[in-house]
Formats: C-alpha cells, sequence, structure tokens
C-alpha cells in the first residue's frame, strides 16, 4: 500500500508506520525521514547567487551551509516544519569545476547537493588607442592553471608573461592593445 506522510513530520527522526488488515494483523514499518536539497541551478559563476531549498531538516533549526566541507558564513533558519524555504546562498572563490554543497541544521541533518563551477573574466579599460594598457581579472578557472589570452584571436604578449591561476582559480595580468594593422 502506498502511504502519504504528512509534511509536519520533522527530519532526522523516526517514525513507526503501520496498518491493520481484515485478518487483524498490524504489520509496521520504520521509516526515517532524510534532509533533501536542491538548487536553483546546477551552474555559478564564483561570486554569485545560488539558491537553495529543502525539506526534513529539523524544525525551527539554523542551517549551515558548506563548499567542499568548510563552512562558507552562511546560515538560515527552517520553519516550523523543517522546511528550508528559497535561500540565496553567495558562492565564495574557488576554483571552476564540480564542488559541492552540503546543507545541514543544528542536529546533524544535512543533505549535499552538486554545483559547477564556471570562470568570468573582465578587462579594464574597454576602448583606448594602441599602447592603451588593459588590466584582465578572472576567476572560477581551474586552479593553478595556465592561462592564455588572445587579442582579436592571436596570442598576445601579457605581464606577466605566463598566467597562471591561483590555488582558488583567480587570474591577474594585463597588456597592451597592439597597433592596428593597415
Amino acid at each position: 500500500a502506498l502511504v502519504t506522510l504528512p509534511a509536519s513530520l520533522s527530519g532526522g527522526t523516526t517514525h513507526t508506520v503501520w496498518g491493520t488488515d481484515a485478518s487483524g494483523a498490524s504489520p509496521y514499518a520504520f521509516i526515517t525521514l532524510q534532509a533533501k536539497a536542491t538548487l536553483s541551478t546546477s551552474s555559478v559563476v564564483v561570486g554569485s547567487a545560488i539558491t537553495v531549498s529543502g525539506s526534513s531538516f529539523a524544525p525551527n533549526s539554523i542551517v549551515t551551509f558548506y563548499v567542499d566541507g568548510t563552512a562558507i558564513g552562511a546560515t538560515a533558519t527552517t520553519d516550523a516544519s523543517g522546511t528550508l524555504s528559497s535561500t540565496s546562498v553567495t558562492i565564495p572563490a574557488t576554483a571552476g569545476g564540480s564542488h559541492t554543497l552540503r546543507i545541514q541544521d543544528a542536529s546533524s541533518n544535512s543533505d549535499s547537493v552538486t554545483f559547477t563551477v564556471t570562470s568570468k573574466s573582465a578587462v579594464t579599460p574597454i576602448t583606448g588607442p594602441a599602447g592603451t594598457t588593459v588590466n584582465i581579472s578572472g576567476s572560477g578557472f581551474n586552479a593553478s592553471a595556465t592561462i592564455t589570452v588572445t587579442y582579436s584571436g592571436a596570442a598576445i604578449t601579457t605581464a606577466p608573461a605566463a598566467i597562471t591561476s591561483d590555488s582558488s582559480g583567480n587570474v591577474t595580468a594585463s597588456f597592451k592593445t597592439p597597433p592596428l594593422d593597415a
């Protein structure tokens, strides 16, 4: 038989489900509800927010968010039924690629979801004459990755000459805009 559990049951606790058949037998089962989290998207740029929702956490409990096992300083509180309503969480500096976000309440009920960090870069200024120094900054690259900068499709000399992202996937560099070909 299909049994629908009421939404008011909190996670991490064991509940007994039983019924009685026509012969008077009363079989039962123990069910432990496990916390469940979902993300608004599976891909995010470092420094952007991702929306987290969840259910079956402890009621009225503070939940803490962890990226790859490290607390990121973000918390939220579940409601009286253990539901985590849409909560915005900013993803801190981390290398590009696959990561795990763990959501854990004060009673140690937790769930983990996987997301992907994608890279972003910016250049300043975006206009100027030949010889203008252009500064490049980026984040979300793979850790300790060699980065190549191109200008109009061709590799260009940068400062530093060899660009490598740091352990968090961040990169900074600059180059001078070349003269235009006639």
